[in-house]
């Protein structure tokens, strides 16, 4: 499971995130419901766990996308101004001369 984990996107770890965290507040809620389905402690732990290192891939993946864009201690997009800039156009805007 490690390394399906490991292959998902931000956004695609943030969504199982979320998804594990319902069955597991659902699960605590109406333990009763549950029961009935052959959900026990075991399946719980496991939903627990599967949720701890999908939140390590969304740490990951942030931390990733942070650096990708230059994002600085101030959380400020430091972007080069000659890379914000379509290839062929002055600093002006205008086309190079």
């Amino acid at each position: 499971m490690g390394e399906r984990l490991a292959t998902l996107s931000l956004a695609d770890a943030v969504e199982l995130v979320c998804v594990l965290r319902q069955v597991e507040e659902s699960v605590s809620s109406s333990p009763a419901d549950w029961k009935w389905a052959g959900t026990d402690e075991a399946f719980v732990g496991e939903v627990r766990r599967l949720r701890e290192r999908a939140e390590e891939v969304v740490l990951r993946r942030t931390e990733k996308e942070r650096r990708l864009v230059g994002i600085d201690a101030a959380g400020s997009a430091s972007v080069p101004a000659a890379a914000a800039r379509p290839s062929g156009l002055a600093p002006h805007g205008g086309p190079k001369s």
